[in-house]
């Protein structure tokens, strides 16, 4: 709309405003964050809702910023009490992981694939080595699992 249109915007965060407000008067929408699908991916669906709130300049102004919140929400769930509690926090925690990603520009579905990737190598190389000794992962002590582990993520950083 800001190429078709007599409307003048100064960057990227007022085209993605004007676009919002323009979606939210389409679709007749009281708030920014309806029509957000529930059954979206929940990875997805934080990075969405993050990006609308952004879009009313509801956000942090840099990722620094971010991984203090990240801390903080980390601080909580030690904290926290209780499954439901527990339950509350961790989801605090993961959505605030989501906007680290969002605003470092990492998609966070792909690093957390990777991650899950890296960590099924290192376990497959764990795995490895035991059997090279005889034992399996379940057999193991802890202690063996940590050296283990350590040289898992030698062979596969």
């Amino acid at each position: 709309p800001h190429v078709f249109a007599d409307t003048h915007v100064s960057g990227t965060d007022e085209v993605l405003a004007n676009w919002e407000r323009l979606k939210q008067d389409e679709k007749q929408r009281s708030s920014l964050m309806d029509d957000v699908p529930s059954a979206m991916p929940a990875v997805v669906r934080a990075t969405k809702v993050q990006g609308r709130a952004r879009s009313a300049g509801f956000d942090w102004s840099a990722s620094d910023e971010v991984v203090g919140v990240l801390r903080s929400e980390i601080d909580e769930l030690v904290a926290a009490e209780g499954d439901e509690a527990v339950l509350h926090e961790l989801g605090d925690v993961l959505f605030s992981a989501v906007n680290l990603a969002r605003h470092l520009r990492v998609d966070p579905e792909i690093a957390l694939r990777m991650s899950v990737d890296r960590f099924m190598a290192r376990f497959r190389s764990m795995e490895q080595q035991f059997l090279a000794e005889g034992l399996s992962v379940a057999d193991a002590s802890p202690s063996q699992m940590e050296t283990a582990w350590a040289m898992a993520k030698r062979l596969a950083p």
